[in-house]
């Protein structure tokens, strides 16, 4: 084919793909203009639901209403999955990759109301049911706020917070929620914390890493992010080189790669070797350049989440080991986790009331 009418078929299709996403995006804020106000559920999913699954990538034929998820009579409101060679979801009805559960308009589902933590439950219920096991995706929407949560293993988490929607946003949001469905991140990152010391974190994490790796064959990275302790560094024998995490940290220009070192030991019991990735803190390394003050004015506490990003299609999962306080270290390590574990002595009522407020107050202070 000649250069010159290979290019003008490439544009032209590049054309066609703008105009089609333009068409997507008005019928889309169309949707929710004429959304009426008290809408019930069926006119959530008619007007509102169904362009904007549209927007999302999936056709007609790869929707099913009211998909049974194998759970006695229970069915969510919809099921979505792109069609492969000769698998025609709306025919199959097999193997779902989304699942939306619909309310009415008012309903309440900010962040807290009765109505979100029904739903809330109700979606995380479907992700798990027997039909469902293949899916990885949940949204809950109601015509005012949508969420979008993720699936990892039988782990659930929000992959956003419960965001309110409107006419100047929503193309915004619904643009975000497919660039995350389109391309998912392989890792699940877990932030390892507890402001209370002594409750086991730094052996949560290793053991963790261990079983994940030798039980399930997982590549794992865990992250020693406690600089006053370095307790995951020093028992596990590491030697840390340069650039060092520190460095990396302050400067952009290191790349995150070059500070991590394997770890490798044999499990004789079953004869088989556990095998994970580490970011150590150097054991010499002086205090004084992980000193609060002066890192606040080197990073921003979102700068951890930032150089953990281009790992994440590496690993199967990142647990960080997280400072016991509440300082640019936990903050850090909370706001790059997907989810966080809390370890916690059942006869410590300390330990237990800290959990408690880091799940009240902390977290949500970081989302």
């Amino acid at each position: 084919m000649p250069l010159c009418r290979a290019n003008l078929i490439v544009k032209l299709n590049y054309r066609e793909r703008r105009m089609d996403n333009a068409a997507k995006n008005q019928a889309l804020v169309d949707a929710l203009t004429n959304l009426p106000e008290d809408a019930n559920e069926p006119q959530v999913s008619n007007i509102f639901a169904s362009k904007l699954f549209n927007f999302l990538g999936f056709e007609e034929n790869e929707r099913v209403p009211e998909f049974s998820t194998g759970t006695g009579t229970q069915a969510v409101d919809h099921a979505l999955r792109l069609n492969r060679e000769n698998d025609i979801f709306n025919q199959t009805r097999t193997n779902p990759d989304v699942l939306v559960e619909l309310k009415a308009r008012n309903i309440n589902l900010a962040a807290g109301s009765k109505g979100y933590k029904e739903i809330d439950k109700q979606i995380k219920r479907y992700l798990l049911a027997e039909k469902c096991r293949s899916a990885k995706w949940g949204i809950i929407s109601n015509g005012n706020h949508i969420q979008l949560f993720r699936k990892h293993g039988k782990v659930i988490h929000p992959v956003t917070v419960c965001l309110e929607i409107n006419l100047e946003n929503i193309i915004n949001i619904a643009t975000l929620i497919k660039e995350k469905i389109d391309r998912p991140r392989k890792a699940l990152t877990v932030a390892v914390y507890n402001s209370k010391g002594g409750v086991g974190k730094t052996t949560t994490t290793v053991n963790t890493a261990a079983t994940l790796s030798l039980l399930y064959g997982k590549k794992v990275l865990i992250v020693d992010f406690d600089p006053d302790q370095r307790d995951l560094t020093t028992s596990l024998a590491i030697q840390a080189g340069k650039p060092t995490f520190n460095q990396c940290l302050v400067n952009e220009s290191i790349n995150i790669i070059d500070v991590i070192k394997p770890y490798k030991t044999k499990f004789n019991k079953l004869k088989k070797e556990v095998v994970f990735d580490v970011i150590p803190i150097p054991k010499d390394e002086p205090l004084e350049v992980w000193a609060e003050d002066k890192l606040r004015h080197e990073i921003k506490f979102s700068r951890l989440s930032k150089i953990l990003e281009p790992l994440k299609s590496n690993y199967d999962y990142i647990l960080i080991d997280s400072s016991p306080n509440w300082r640019i270290f936990s903050k850090s390590a909370i706001y790059a986790a997907d989810a966080v574990l809390m370890p916690a002595k059942h006869n410590n009522l300390f330990s237990l009331e800290n959990a408690a407020i880091a799940i009240k107050k902390y977290i949500p202070e970081v989302q």
